[in-house]
């Protein structure tokens, strides 16, 4: 029954939403891949939304909101609705106010629509009422995310991808990772099209949007603490045009591969680049993606709790592995990475041989997990530095006792108030792993507001 209940929902939402793009026409910007598709969409919006305006000053574009990315999400969100999650009554008013929604006046003229594919055929039913005028191709993992519902083949999952690509509009761009082999494939199959290309790169000079010189932003607060802070890089346009580019509170190189397709983006629409690029920098949208927030304790946690693939998590191992923290200690506090289907206990026994010499402590949450764990004891890691917990909130509280831990040895080895702490905390794990509850145990109160900076802290999440 719910099966059938939610095939009617998603049919007439559809219906709505496609009524409403033919009546308005907006120009639709469109956005995926395998990775890092909402920090692009959120990009791109922080580019867009404070420089595209009507006569009364008032934003011409509407993005997804969170990561609205479905076959419900992306009608709601061009129907500018939320979820009714489980509830009916909330989907019959939902409908009801999306035949009114069809006849409003519709205030904008850009869509930014972040697509998704959970399931073979996800994308294709997108594009039975979407033609984008620009497509946004992120990246594929080597194990991708979802791989165990296209029979464990990673061909199939790309192929799904590349639909969104083969309806955009005559005329249309199509902005491409360079950097990506699938996504670099994609665009030559695309070379015969009536469209435009163009891409973006962080190794190759010759791409249309080029950065180099990305490098970590930290401050020395004293002889045992050193905080990091951010990250920073030149960007170069292919006419020449360089542009610096600093972001706060967000690490990795993986930040400027969200947003250089915004800066194209922005040029297509004749945005002045300098005010667009100050627009992303201070962007804060985009939560539990590699964010660095004030933990109890001095501690500094990199929020990275949206979701996990083995690609990404890679990623995050690398940046922390590359920061010069003083004194402080390496936490590592990671949950399951899901649906790797056949991958699972490889990529997971990957990431423990990888973390042996780069943590100095690592908390491991949840039965897939636990492999990590293992894996990092068989490769030589010191047992007595590995803790296994059942789920989020074990995981969590063990955390924080081990930082309190460090902090008694501070005192105990004579330092002033202002030397103690400076560990580092990294976490992550798969959105079913919940392990932004890990984020919400440690993170400092007085400073900030887990409602503000985190995910997944809606009511509705509480009883999951």
């Amino acid at each position: 029954m719910r099966g059938i209940f939610k095939k009617i929902i998603v049919k007439i939402l559809t219906w709505q939403a496609l009524f409403l793009l033919k009546r308005n026409n907006p120009k639709i910007i469109a956005i995926t891949g395998n990775l890092g598709k909402t920090s692009t969409k959120d990009s791109i919006y922080a580019a867009l939304h404070k420089n595209l305006l009507n006569e009364n000053g008032e934003s011409l574009v509407l993005a997804s909101k969170k990561s609205m990315n479905s076959d419900f999400g992306v009608p709601l969100t061009i129907l500018g609705m939320e979820s009714g999650w489980a509830n009916p009554f909330l989907w019959f008013k939902i409908i009801l106010n999306g035949f009114v929604k069809m006849f409003d006046k519709f205030p904008y003229k850009y869509l930014i629509l972040e697509i998704g594919a959970d399931m073979p055929g996800d994308i294709k039913k997108v594009c039975e009422f979407i033609k984008p005028d620009i497509v946004v191709l992120t990246a594929f993992a080597e194990v991708p995310v979802h791989i165990e519902f296209f029979d464990n083949k990673r061909e199939s999952l790309v192929k799904e991808k590349k639909h969104l690509v083969e309806n955009l509009k005559n005329q249309g761009t199509f902005i491409y990772n360079l950097d990506d082999e699938d996504c670099v494939n994609i665009a030559k199959e695309m070379e015969g099209r009536d469209i435009f290309q163009k891409s973006f790169s962080l190794k190759n000079p010759e791409a249309d949007i080029f950065a180099k010189d990305i490098k970590i932003e930290s401050e020395s607060v004293n002889k045992f603490v050193t905080k990091v802070a951010g990250v920073s890089g030149e960007v170069f346009l292919k006419n020449d045009d360089k542009y610096s580019v600093k972001v706060v509170d967000n690490l990795g190189q993986a930040i400027f591969y969200s947003i250089l397709p915004a800066i194209l983006i922005a040029e297509i629409f004749d945005v002045d680049i300098e005010k667009a690029i100050k627009d992303i920098e201070k962007n804060k949208e985009t939560k539990g993606r590699m964010r660095l927030l004030e933990g109890v304790y001095n501690s500094t946690i990199i929020d990275d709790t949206y979701n996990s693939s083995p690609k990404a998590l890679k990623h995050g191992i690398e940046v922390v592995k590359s920061l010069d923290i003083g004194e402080g200690k390496k936490i590592f506090v990671i949950g399951d990475m899901l649906e790797l289907g056949d991958f699972t206990k490889q990529e997971h026994e990957r990431i423990g041989e990888m973390l042996v010499n780069i943590a100095d402590i690592l908390i491991v949450s949840g039965v897939r997990a636990k492999f990590i764990g293992e894996a990092a004891i068989a490769k030589g890691m010191n047992k007595d530095n590995v803790y296994f917990a059942s789920g989020s909130l074990e995981a969590g509280r063990k955390a924080l006792t081990v930082l309190e831990g460090e902090i008694e040895k501070d005192y105990k080895a004579g330092r002033s108030e202002s030397e103690l702490g400076g560990d580092l905390v990294f976490i992550k794990g798969s959105q079913g792993a919940r392990m932004e509850k890990v984020a919400r145990i440690l993170l400092n109160r007085e400073i900030h507001d887990p409602e503000e900076v985190l995910v997944r802290q809606e009511k509705v999440w509480e009883r999951k």
